[in-house]
């Protein structure tokens, strides 16, 4: 899994011009794997925000770890609402988290401005191909919204669109969606299998709530994996860049 992780993050930042002493922001960053990634490699400056304070915390000990804590602030708080600095990152990157955003308009009048001239937007995130038709592909749609408790996808037209909107240059729509389509597959076997009961010891916490948490993260990857195979999502790198 840390493979996969390190794969996905760097191919969101490739081509991109990274540099010691350059400012960057990680919404919905987690517990700090793309940060940890882009201090050590590229030495640049951090911003982690998350709303998870557990996962606030973790990534907080592990910069210390690695003695990376001067380049690496990681914030727990809300993306949507927290002020941002005017003109003061060169990149924002969102890795699967722009799926949060419940207000595009709004979340790009506040993004926009943040961005210093010449910045870049980069998201790399499940999106939607424009319809829900019947009711299996609706019970998918929102089986996601309640087990990742993440809003509607968007399609890539409709974000384009409030990107634009809000000032940005769109640059490329990047569709990776058949190079994961393997590890769909592997998800929906692996949920049917959990089911079955066919589970490692440890895999599953026994806490009653933790396990309800779990199970509803199984079913919204399940729901996105089928709806990926089915052609209803897709899963793209996204790129916008602020004029200057």
């Amino acid at each position: 899994m840390e493979k996969a992780i390190e794969r996905a993050t760097t191919y969101l930042v490739e081509e991109l011009k990274l540099a010691p002493g350059m400012r960057v922001l990680d919404l919905g960053c987690g517990v700090g794997g793309l940060g940890l990634l882009l201090a050590e490699r590229h030495g640049v400056r951090v911003d982690g925000v998350t709303l998870n304070a557990k996962h606030c915390e973790i990534a907080r000990g592990l910069a210390a770890e690695r003695g990376l804590s001067e380049l690496l602030e990681f914030h727990h708080a809300d993306f949507t609402t927290m002020a941002l600095e005017p003109e003061s990152y060169q990149h924002v990157f969102h890795h699967e988290s722009f799926c949060y955003v419940a207000d595009a308009p709004a979340y790009f009048r506040k993004i926009v401005p943040a961005l210093a001239p010449g910045g870049s937007w980069r998201v790399l995130e499940g999106v939607h191909r424009g319809s829900d038709d019947g009711e299996v592909a609706l019970a998918r749609h929102q089986a996601c919204q309640v087990g990742w408790r993440m809003a509607p996808l968007m399609t890539i037209p409709d974000i384009e669109q409030a990107a634009t909107d809000a000032g940005l240059e769109w640059r490329e729509t990047d569709d990776v969606s058949q190079s994961i389509m393997p590890t769909a597959h592997l998800f929906v076997e692996m949920a049917a299998a959990l089911r079955r009961g066919e589970v490692p010891p440890g895999a599953l916490p026994t806490d009653p709530a933790e396990l309800q948490i779990k199970m509803a993260h199984v079913g919204a990857g399940e729901a996105f994996s089928q709806g990926l195979i089915a052609g209803q999502f897709g899963y793209a790198r996204l790129t916008a860049v602020k004029p200057g």
